[in-house]
């Protein structure tokens, strides 16, 4: 009986290749799927800001960063840690009321069967996209003598089945650790049964006042670092026109920063004593920010930071920038 249940659920490569399979749907074109994301960062980083410009971005079916395109569907935005006061007040600033999206701030949390419920909430008011502010008071993690890392893909990965069900998006807000980590996957709060649960995830972290990095990476999603601006005084998030679409982790911004604006050449050794870091560790970092237009190599081992007007007065061409403006309600 079993060996007739596996053979008929076995298929050939040639099989999958002729299957019909839709493509992936885009609640943001290119960075966010539809499915399970986690959005996290320090705590006031300003997760609730990025995730209500979301929000308020997909319901218009506008341009997210003013870059990336959507298209027009009902939000739910499920907060758990601002009231209607602050929510009412934010919206107020951007003059935002329209009716695509809808807010719930009652307590909720993914126990028991949640799906059949929530099923029936999302298709009675025609909803596919959700976020949850936050995660931490939306899941009790069980008192079970299971380890935690299976404790917590067994849940999450329910969540994400639930979205592959139902095909939604729920955005999950979370909070990152305190410790330091070389890979954005190990920087969120819990085990990496979290990670290895969800499609996608996004991190922000703030690298100055007003300037902030948004890592995304997931299993649909090609991995992409962007240098964000806030602009007013609200969480009016746009692209840094002024750094390249690149990894600007706070390690390459630390190296970057060594350059100066000033052509400066420095080499592979003297960059690793100033950081405090192993020369072979420096050289591989350095050969991907070559890679990545970051840097330029200007010699063996020599390396200065890479200016456009290198090449436009070479070329004897200026470069020019453009941009659509602001979104009407890009906060």
């Amino acid at each position: 009986m079993l060996n007739k249940i596996l053979n008929s659920k076995i298929m050939s490569a040639s099989q999958l290749g002729s299957k019909n399979i839709p493509q992936i749907e885009w609640l943001i074109e290119k960075i966010l799927p539809k499915g399970l994301t986690i959005v996290a960062g320090r705590p006031k980083v300003g997760k609730s800001f990025l995730t209500l410009n979301i929000a308020c971005t997909i319901s218009e079916g506008l341009k997210f960063l003013n870059k990336y395109p959507t298209k027009k569907r009902k939000v739910l935005l499920v907060t758990n840690e601002d009231s209607e006061r602050r929510i009412k007040n934010r919206l107020s600033k951007i003059k935002y009321n329209k009716d695509n999206l809808l807010f719930y701030f009652e307590p909720f949390q993914f126990s028991g069967d949640f799906e059949e419920p929530l099923k029936n909430v999302l298709q009675e008011s025609k909803i596919d996209f959700v976020i949850i502010d936050t995660l931490v008071k939306a899941i009790k993690m069980k008192n079970s003598k299971k380890n935690q890392y299976y404790s917590e893909y067994e849940i999450f990965g329910k969540i994400q089945d639930v979205c592959r069900k139902l095909n939604i998006g729920i955005i999950l807000v979370h909070h990152t650790r305190k410790a330091h980590s070389d890979h954005d996957i190990d920087k969120i709060l819990g085990t990496t049964g979290i990670s290895g649960a969800v499609d996608t995830v996004w991190i922000l972290e703030k690298q100055k006042p007003y300037y902030f990095r948004l890592a995304i990476q997931g299993k649909d999603v090609n991995e992409i670092d962007l240098s964000i601006k806030s602009v007013g005084n609200i969480g009016n998030f746009i692209i840094d026109e002024n750094y390249n679409e690149y990894n600007i982790t706070p390690e390459r911004t630390e190296i970057l920063d060594l350059f100066g604006n000033n052509g400066k050449t420095l080499t592979t050794g003297g960059i690793a004593d100033l950081v405090g870091k192993s020369k072979s560790n420096i050289s591989n970092m350095l050969v991907k920010m070559v890679e990545d237009g970051l840097l330029e190599k200007t010699n063996y081992g020599q390396y200065r930071k890479y200016n456009e007007s290198n090449e436009t007065s070479e070329s004897g061409e200026e470069s020019q920038a453009g941009g659509d403006g602001l979104n009407e309600y890009n906060i």
